[in-house]
């Protein structure tokens, strides 16, 4: 079964990404373990960085140096 594309436009580019993903989100902890102690410690270390990961879909004609130049531009 093909999954469904869905259009999108970035920086002037034309591309399909599919519906399903990954996120990521949450809070960082560390967990301190010591020597002759039975219960582990978990320190927290704040708000982890939101991902969101996605898969996307270029022809061959659209990989030309405009568009090349719109995914590795920063911001």
């Amino acid at each position: 079964m093909a999954l469904p594309l869905l259009a999108q436009l970035f920086r002037g580019i034309s591309f399909g990404v599919f519906e399903t993903g990954r996120q990521e989100w949450g809070r960082r902890t560390v967990t301190h373990v010591y020597p002759f102690c039975d219960t582990p410690y978990a320190k927290e270390l704040g708000r982890k960085a939101r991902v969101f990961l996605r898969s996307s879909v270029f022809s061959s004609a659209t990989i030309t140096n405009p568009t090349i130049e719109a995914l590795e531009t920063k911001g």
